[in-house]
């Protein structure tokens, strides 16, 4: 089955359940070409997800927990891209299609690395470069600079990750799929929003927020979720 899954209100993953096809990054471009507005690809595979481009997505994750709970209210735990921990999700059914989804990420290792330009976040399966101001008019060149500066080109995925008060536009290239998207919402993004900023509540380019908590030795992440086919 596939499905389209959206977070916030945007950044909407597409989940094929159980592919016939191994090489995931090819198939991962197949279904993004038959949408006009998927972000992004992922598989869910027995307990697993994992993304098109092996890349770390919490978005992806959150979205997939829907499918594991059966499209229910639930407490799912499973593994994905990018993480070595199991994810534990819990999933609140609100109404057909609609749900609330809170991912608990154990043990999340990642480090911070202040620069002149930006502030360089790395999460598991993925790099956020976090500029404390407006999306510059030159976003995806500076991108590429920043990957070729700081040496990421070999990183799953990189973000540049423009933040505005407690609003953010997220900008991610993942090198498996050779795609960069500017994502109408981010989870990880977030997260490294919240690290390098102090943000909790980060409102997504559609205006809607996703929550960041830290909470012992986990990070939590909420939104509302939507499946939208």
């Amino acid at each position: 089955m596939i499905y389209e899954i959206s977070a916030a209100g945007g950044n909407i993953t597409v989940i094929e359940s159980e592919p016939s096809c191994e090489d995931i990054a090819a198939r991962g471009k197949e279904l993004m070409a038959l949408s006009d507005t998927a972000e992004q690809a992922g598989f869910i595979i027995g307990d697993s997800f994992t993304m098109a481009g092996s890349e770390f997505c919490v978005n992806g994750s959150r979205a997939a927990a829907i499918v594991l709970a059966e499209f229910e209210s639930g407490e799912v735990a499973y593994h994905t891209s990018g993480f070595s921990e199991h994810v534990h999700a819990e999933v609140e059914k609100v109404s057909d299609g609609h749900f609330n989804v809170s991912a608990s990420f154990k043990d999340l290792r990642y480090s911070m690395t202040m620069r002149t330009a930006c502030t360089i976040v790395k999460l598991p399966g993925i790099t956020h470069l976090v500029l404390e101001e407006p999306v510059p008019d030159d976003a995806r060149e500076i991108l590429a600079e920043f990957i070729e500066e700081y040496g990421l080109s070999d990183d799953p995925a990189v973000g540049l990750i423009s933040v505005n008060g407690n609003a953010i536009t997220p900008l991610v290239s993942v090198r498996a799929i050779d795609e960069i998207h500017e994502e109408t919402a981010c989870g990880s993004g977030s997260i490294a929003a919240c690290l390098a900023c102090g943000i909790e509540k980060v409102i997504q380019p559609t205006g809607k927020p996703i929550f960041v908590k830290s909470s012992d030795d986990s990070l939590i992440v909420t939104s509302e979720m939507e499946v939208l086919s």
